[in-house]
């Protein structure tokens, strides 16, 4: 069993007990062998990263590798926020990426309404308050 970790730029490395915990997973896994997304799911919340779909398309994989970016630029106060996507629906032209950053940002979750992929794309974002979505800026 070969494991082999790579980290972005700026990510800490995880704690032996993660790596532990990654290495049974990994071995659970190819003995399933069958229905591996749950196990893949669990490894990528284990190694820290938001799980992009094989069915994704290019637009929205690249909301994926920019959504810390996205969620930075947006709350520079929460700079140890680590933004979970939800999910990622395309109506009216835009993306619209619901997100549950951990810790929270003032709010548990945070849709954003975005033109495009990039950074600036973000038109405006509403957070989840009281059980109902609600707006919270615009550009």
């Amino acid at each position: 069993l070969l494991i082999r970790w790579v980290f972005p730029r700026g990510f800490e490395s995880p704690s032996p007990r993660h790596m532990r915990i990654n290495i049974k997973a990994t071995i659970w896994s190819q003995q399933l062998g069958s229905d591996m997304s749950i196990i893949n799911w669990i490894m990528e919340k284990l190694s820290g990263g938001t799980s992009i779909s094989a069915g994704s398309t290019p637009e929205e994989q690249m909301i994926h590798r920019n959504i810390q970016a996205i969620g930075l630029h947006h709350f520079p106060d929460d700079e140890g926020a680590k933004w979970n996507i939800d999910c990622i629906n395309f109506e009216n032209g835009m993306y619209v990426v619901d997100t549950s950053p951990v810790p929270h940002v003032g709010y548990e979750k945070i849709r954003f309404y975005m033109r495009d992929t990039s950074v600036d794309g973000v038109a405006s974002a509403d957070c989840w308050e009281n059980g109902e979505w609600s707006g919270l800026f615009s550009s």
